[in-house]
């Protein structure tokens, strides 16, 4: 009888997490993520602390996922009644929308892409990187280097593939280890490019990282990978460097630019100290790029030490272009 009854109470008050998954298309870690960072949802939590879906709870989560795969971001439309989210739905629909979508896989159809093209090894790349295939990762990104020219490999297989696992980590699709995989993975790779094209490179020496706390360095990759692609003298640092360090290594290296990645945390209220600190630290006359998912909320900051925001990566290669037209400073 006390099972009956809880499985009646169950019932009445909402769904288990598998149960909404099932009837979302979403991973039960991404429901999660979307509860917990974005608030989303507000489930109901069991004696037990188990967490209970209403039928208004799974009809926003469907609403949710279908606007993201529209391209939206989930931070921006998390807060939204589940009308508008309704209405946008509708606006997004492309195909039309559907209220329950199939379980969500960023690979595409089996006939959309041939074996060789860069959205099949980008295919390639997310699918071995979800499976914490590091072996998996590397191979799909040397046979991307066999088949592809340099530009097209970047250009097409690299700077997507970032942007891809920077956008799944946002929307909660990707753990950390995942994400830290692909960098470890994509840095080792990059790294070996840019000692074979860096030989011949003639374009503008460029500095990559990302400030002191900033951990997330996909989108320092990506820089890297679009301005090696442009032909630019790569140093990259990695993630999380000190503004003192960062001068000090523009200084020996003699870099025509500093580019730096801000991602994640979107609120450090050190960023701005570390960005005026290596303003001071590297004089009024070096350039300095700042870009990145999260870059836009610390635009104060940026234009406080007269730096350069990128908002995508054609805007990064315009103004490498116009470093290249500038003569080198010894």
């Amino acid at each position: 009888m006390p099972t009956t009854t809880q499985e009646s109470l169950t019932t009445e008050i909402g769904h288990p997490i598998k149960y909404v998954a099932q009837h979302t298309g979403l991973s039960t870690h991404v429901i999660r993520v979307w509860e917990r960072r974005y608030n989303a949802i507000s489930p109901v939590r069991t004696p037990t602390n188990r967490r209970l879906y209403s039928e208004t709870d799974i009809r926003r989560l469907q609403l949710l996922n279908h606007a993201t795969k529209a391209g939206l971001n989930i931070s921006q439309i998390a807060h939204l009644e589940t009308e508008k989210l309704a209405s946008l739905a509708q606006k997004t629909a492309h195909p039309p929308f559907q209220l329950t979508p199939p379980a969500g896989d960023l690979a595409a159809d089996d006939d959309e892409v041939a074996e060789n093209t860069p959205k099949a090894f980008i295919n390639r790349c997310f699918a071995s990187m979800k499976d914490l295939d590091a072996v998996g990762l590397e191979t799909a990104l040397g046979q991307a280097a066999v088949a592809l020219s340099q530009v097209k490999l970047l250009d097409e297989v690299i700077v997507p593939l970032m942007h891809q696992i920077g956008n799944a980590w946002q929307q909660g699709e990707l753990r950390i280890s995942d994400e830290h995989l692909a960098s470890s993975v994509v840095r080792t790779f990059i790294s070996k490019l840019q000692t074979t094209y860096n030989k011949n490179a003639s374009g503008p020496s460029l500095l990559v990282t990302t400030p002191a706390g900033q951990r997330h360095e996909i989108g320092a990759l990506l820089v890297a990978s679009a301005a090696s692609a442009s032909g630019c003298r790569i140093t990259y640092l990695g993630p999380d460097l000190p503004a003192i360090e960062i001068a000090e290594a523009a200084q020996r290296k003699q870099v025509q630019a500093i580019a730096l990645s801000i991602v994640y945390p979107a609120d450090d209220p050190h960023i701005g100290d570390e960005l005026r600190e290596l303003r001071r630290a590297v004089g009024d006359q070096l350039p300095i790029l700042i870009g990145g998912r999260s870059a836009s909320g610390y635009l104060d900051s940026v234009h406080a030490i007269n730096a350069i925001y990128l908002d995508d990566v054609s805007t990064l290669k315009n103004h490498l272009e116009n470093l290249r037209q500038q003569p080198t400073t010894t």
